[in-house]
């Protein structure tokens, strides 16, 4: 069985710091999902295709042997050859695979996409409208991390068939399915730092409850927090002996750093730690050095929740908003408790001046002004935890107990393959798949913009090498490519043009291509490719047209 994915750049490639760079839950998500379809999925092999050569791999996925690097220029080729049991992206955008199965593929395989947030507005036309002029399948899927989520997705899917009815006067068919599988965590490395030696390590004293927010620092992209400083004002008025710590990233618009002077202005500052931007390491530490875990998300762009699952496989006790996802991952009273939330229709304002504005951190911010998390009840709760340190240590043991039978990586991907095998399955049974038809969405340029040139190079013309391209036969060490053309040029190919006209006095077009061809007869290199060669080596003065 081979698994082949569409992979960005930096989730296998970038080393960022988080000083620099603003983290994102889905990127500790895809990557954390990546390593454990490798390290528990069942595939034979399992193909990334990327941009960058695999010398670049990080360590963490160059050691698993049955993983193939493969450029995405190449991504064609292989949709043709190889038959794929799934073809997976870590986004909803599933089109351009979608596209290419169409055109290359000799027989249907599914493809399936995975949607961590959708309610960037720019989705209705980048996603949704393009699945509906799009060749997906009844076999296709795009999975959700939560119920709430795929809800959402539904929700989307028949307001935009609505509307493209109602303005244009087409009645579409959407045929992709919609799927709910959760995200997951190696549950097991969130209990080997004790408590003890976590405070230790951050300097805390032993003897005070603490409680933890983790997260990226945002109030338009995350949640609104400056009521929870109102809560714990009143807490800390009974009960001297809490402290309260603020953690996550904070390099996207500085918002922890406002957070940090409210604090400090409402009088709790001496009894609150803030650490901006910490490594996986110190996330580890500030969990394993907490009592409870506070998320009280207001934001639409929530659609799982990983902190939370990482909290409560930390021993945490968890008070969360009931707000999409979080309420799938937490049983009120049994493992965590669930803060009421209440919003209104009172937002038309907001979605009309949308595309006038094209400023998603507008409406997300707007909008999460408008949803109201019940800070009595996170009060109530929350006092109650303080209070009752068995009641804290039940919800943890419970807490723990889930994650490792329902969130835990080990028992999750044997769920993604099951999911995945009957579709394929649903493909095996199609035969209604369209072969060899083009993506609407797909350019021709070459069509579009030829008669922009003088001339267009024809078979009969002859070319002879230059000077320039005998000394290239020459050189050990040729010019060093952009890494644009890394992905399509091959100094192998060029090499055998210019040796097979070295000593002839010209050749024509096509000869040069049908004897490249042979030369390259068993990686079956097309034409177009020797010929787009031809045109680098006469651009680059290796070669010359002569007549």
């Amino acid at each position: 069985m081979i698994l082949g994915s569409l992979v960005e750049p930096h989730i296998l490639f970038r080393k960022f710091s988080p000083l620099k760079y603003t983290v994102y839950g889905v990127e500790v998500a895809t990557r954390g999902f990546y390593k454990a379809i490798l390290r528990y999925g069942s595939f034979d092999e399992v193909h990334f295709f990327t941009f960058l050569p695999r010398d670049n791999i990080t360590s963490e996925f160059s050691s698993f042997k049955h993983l193939k690097i493969i450029p995405r220029r190449l991504l064609p080729q292989y949709i043709a050859k190889i038959k794929y049991q799934i073809f997976f992206r870590s986004s909803p955008f599933i089109t351009e695979i979608v596209n290419l199965r169409s055109r290359f593929a000799t027989q249907p395989f599914p493809v399936c996409g995975y949607a961590f947030t959708i309610s960037y507005h720019v989705l209705l036309k980048e996603m949704f409208l393009w699945n509906y002029f799009s060749s997906t399948m009844t076999f296709d899927s795009i999975v959700s991390p939560s119920r709430a989520t795929r809800s959402a997705l539904q929700n989307i899917d028949r307001l935009l068939k609505k509307r493209i009815l109602v303005d244009f006067g087409l009645n579409l068919v959407r045929q992709h399915r919609f799927d709910y599988l959760p995200l997951g965590i190696d549950s097991e490395k969130y209990e080997a730092i004790g408590r003890f030696r976590a405070r230790k390590n951050l300097n805390l004293p032993k003897e005070k409850i603490v409680i933890l927010y983790l997260g990226r620092f945002s109030n338009y992209d995350k949640m609104v927090l400056t009521p929870l400083l109102s809560v714990y004002k009143k807490l800390i008025s009974k009960n001297k002996n809490l402290l309260f710590i603020f953690a996550g990233s904070n390099a996207q618009n500085k918002y922890g750093l406002e957070l940090k002077k409210i604090a400090n202005e409402i009088g709790i500052l001496k009894n609150a730690h803030f650490y901006f931007n910490p490594s996986e390491r110190k996330k580890m530490i500030l969990y394993a050095a907490s009592d409870i875990f506070v998320s009280p998300s207001d934001n639409i762009q929530e659609s799982f929740g990983l902190t939370l699952i990482e909290a409560m496989a930390s021993g945490l006790a968890v008070l969360a908003s009931d707000w999409n996802g979080y309420r799938d991952i937490i049983s009120h009273g049994e493992d965590g408790f669930l803060i009421p939330t209440l919003w209104a229709d009172c937002v038309d304002d907001i979605s009309s001046t949308s595309d006038i504005f094209n400023s998603w951190e507008r409406d997300h911010f707007l909008l999460a002004h408008s949803v109201c998390v019940n800070m009595q009840k996170m009060h109530y709760y929350l006092d109650l935890l303080v209070n009752n340190k068995n009641l804290r240590i039940n919800l943890a043991y419970a807490a723990q107990k889930k994650i490792k039978q329902k969130y835990d990586w080990g028992v999750l991907i044997p769920r993604y393959e099951r999911l995945w095998k009957r579709l394929y399955l649903l493909s095996r049974k199609s035969k209604l798949m369209p072969i060899g038809k083009a993506s609407l969405f797909m350019p021709d340029y070459f069509y579009c913009f030829s008669h922009y040139a003088s001339r267009m190079l024809k078979k009969s013309d002859i070319f002879a090498i230059t000077p320039e391209g005998i000394e290239a036969l020459s050189k050990i060490n040729r010019e060093v490519l952009s890494e644009f053309l890394r992905g399509i040029f091959s100094w192998r190919i060029a090499f055998v043009i210019l040796d097979y006209l070295r000593g002839k006095n010209g050749c024509s077009l096509d000869e040069v291509v049908s004897k490249t061809k042979k030369v390259f007869k068993k990686t079956d290199i097309s034409s177009q490719t020797i010929v787009y060669h031809i045109q680098w080596l006469i651009k680059n003065n290796y070669l010359i047209v002569i007549s």
